[in-house]
């Protein structure tokens, strides 16, 4: 039976190499290789000798990672070894999505569709071409069930997750929503756009909800309310999956819990570059469902992003708060303390150990249970 391990990264230095020194480590030996790129994310595809070891050791190793079947067919290293293959699709009304060459041993790997559809329907065409071992193909988009490394870079007040690991396999996941795989870069560059067009947002006039579905619309061909239903669907469903790349971070419940205690009121001021369900389930998956927040900055009610000052002003407004009652607790520098400049004092959230962070806007700064110690 061959698979497919495909990996969703950042484009940028050093994914390819993390990618093959997890493999390497693991004695997995790659096969073929091919990489494709669209803006800010790429999607790296390998065969391998062994894919249930290359997919335990990439999720292991906190690496965003899908396994699937494909068909795998044995072809002769001529002129026209290809051309009898691809006639049999073509006449069934079988798609072939991409291929993997196996050049030493002459074998192609390769996916196909009908009509959309992913079709095991293949394998019978091939076999009647006469090309031997023919393997079926399901439609696999399991996300990585394994666990997790502790995150390395970015830890959020309420739950620890490595960022980039999350939004690499959320945009691949969001994207294969609104098209087929062939059209998932075209798509992805989309959804990127949209949330650009998120954060340049900076007039107040509509929430950001709205800026996202008014930007992605055209790219999918659906309306803005039609592209709010099928994100509401995903929200219910898929996103689920990604709870397996974040956890509670250590001492956010004994911080809320004392805040709470000491008549503390709580908002959850995250950057509402997601939807209200996303985050409301992200504070589930931080053991913080029960918590009574006062205001959930997601973004069906903000007209503004982080770290724009309407932002916090934004809050204080729904709040009704003065500055000066108010206090900004969070991970990032820029970002998080930015409500310095509406005249909130800030807390920059660091990890024990940390090389400190240069956070000019930070007042103070600490570890979540340091600022526990103050209630």
């Amino acid at each position: 039976m061959a698979h497919q391990i495909a990996v969703f990264a950042e484009n940028r230095p050093g994914r390819i190499e993390r990618v093959s020194r997890v493999l390497g480590e693991a004695g997995v030996n790659i096969r073929a290789i091919t990489i494709a790129t669209a803006d800010a994310f790429g999607v790296i595809k390998l065969l391998v000798d062994d894919p249930a070891k290359a997919y335990a050791a990439l999720a292991a190793g906190g690496v965003p990672v899908f396994k699937r079947e494909i068909v795998a067919i044995v072809m002769d290293d001529r002129p026209g070894g290809l051309l009898a293959a691809t006639e049999a699709l073509s006449a069934a009304g079988i798609n072939i999505e991409g291929r993997l060459r196996l050049r030493d041993r002459g074998q192609t790997a390769r996916g196909a569709r009908r009509r959309g559809r992913e079709d095991p329907e293949a394998v019978g065409v091939l076999a009647r071409a006469r090309h031997p071992h023919p393997q079926r193909r399901r439609n696999l988009h399991a996300l990585d069930a394994a666990a997790r490394r502790p995150a390395a870079r970015s830890r959020r007040h309420a739950l620890d997750v490595e960022m980039s690991s999350f939004l690499e396999a959320f945009f691949p996941l969001v994207a294969s929503l609104f098209g087929p795989p062939r059209e998932g870069a075209r798509i992805a560059r989309a959804l990127g756009a949209a949330a650009r067009a998120m954060a340049l947002a900076a007039d107040g006039a509509r929430t950001v909800d709205l800026v996202f579905l008014e930007s992605l619309a055209p790219a999918v061909g659906l309306t803005p309310d039609q592209t709010r239903a099928v994100l509401e669907d995903f929200h219910r469903d898929e996103f689920e999956q990604l709870a397996r790349l974040a956890r509670p971070a250590a001492g956010a419940r004994d911080l809320v819990d004392r805040a709470l205690a000491a008549g503390v009121e709580l908002v959850l001021a995250t950057n509402p570059v997601f939807f209200d369900a996303a985050i409301r389930a992200r504070v589930r998956w931080a053991g913080l469902a029960d918590v009574p927040f006062t205001l959930v900055t997601g973004a069906e009610i903000m007209r503004w992003t982080k770290p724009h000052a309407g932002y916090y002003a934004q809050i204080l407004e729904l709040t009704g708060r003065r500055p000066e009652e108010c206090l900004m607790a969070g991970d990032d520098p820029g970002m998080d303390m930015a409500a310095r400049r509406a005249g909130i004092a800030t807390w920059l959230v660091e990890r024990p150990g940390e090389v400190p962070r240069e956070a000019p806007l930070a007042d103070e700064r600490g570890s979540l249970e340091q600022l526990a110690e103050r209630f």
